[in-house]
């Protein structure tokens, strides 16, 4: 009896990472057609380049290769600076980057905030949506998507230290004279990622800044704090692009050029 429960509880974890798998594959299907569209007409708007100049992109949050391979694809053989503190989205982000021929992308497992440390990592099984910020646990939208997603409350709680470094150190300790780009995506911790490259934005080493931003009641809504922030650093808001799932957008800022 006890090898036949086991058999069964193996047999429903990997339905369940089936089940996640293809949620997963419909919503980045999604995101090819609905999204980033939309998103290679708002760079390729704001930035214009020859085929001699390289674009340097910090990606913050860079997930399973994604992001490195739209900008890869839609500027000729830029500079990518990738980060992603999960394991396996890690292995999945080095496995993209290894198919893309002629790359300049270097890789990094860490994580990216407003000071260097190590902190609790929220590694979930919609890898999409881990994050260093804890969940809020009387969420409605929580409640819902674990529904969705067949998994207890509690399993949100799980966490694995981590360590973070700030954008500024890195810039520091890598010579970075300038970035292109600055994308961000790191379900929640954005402000966290901005401060950390404050030092950067003063000195005006980032051109454009790209980050999400969430609307609904797991985390709390960073935006006001984000647009002040940049504002005093003279960035001006150009893009807002809605996902086609879930509440959320992503925003594009650039630095004022007067």
């Amino acid at each position: 009896m006890t090898v036949i429960f086991h058999l069964w509880l193996i047999l429903m974890y990997f339905l369940k990472r089936a089940y996640v798998s293809a949620i997963s594959k419909v919503i980045w299907a999604s995101e090819k057609l609905f999204f980033y569209p939309k998103l290679a007409e708002a760079y390729l708007g704001l930035l214009k380049v020859n085929k001699a100049e390289k674009m340097i992109i910090l990606d913050i949050g860079a997930h399973k290769g994604e992001s490195v391979k739209f900008f890869s694809s839609l500027y000729p053989k830029p500079v990518i600076y990738a980060f992603e503190p999960s394991r396996i989205s890690f292995a999945a982000l080095k496995h993209a980057v290894d198919k893309i021929e002629d790359n300049e992308i270097s890789i990094f497992q860490i994580g990216i905030g407003d000071q260097e440390k190590v902190a609790d990592f929220f590694d979930f099984i919609l890898s999409e949506t881990s994050t260093f910020i804890r969940p809020n646990i009387n969420s409605q939208y929580l409640r819902r998507k674990n529904r969705i997603l067949l998994q207890f409350h509690r399993d949100f709680l799980n966490s694995t230290p981590t360590r973070l470094t700030t954008v500024d150190a890195f810039v520091s300790e890598n010579k970075i004279d300038r970035i292109d780009i600055m994308k961000i995506d790191t379900e929640g911790y954005e402000l966290q990622a901005i401060l950390g490259a404050e030092k950067a934005l003063r000195e005006g080493k980032v051109r454009i800044i790209q980050f999400e931003r969430h609307m609904d009641d797991m985390r709390e809504d960073s935006f006001v704090a984000i647009n002040e922030f940049l504002s005093l650093l003279r960035f001006k808001k150009v893009y807002e692009i809605q996902h086609f799932f879930g509440n959320f957008f992503d925003i594009i800022y650039e630095k004022s050029r007067d």
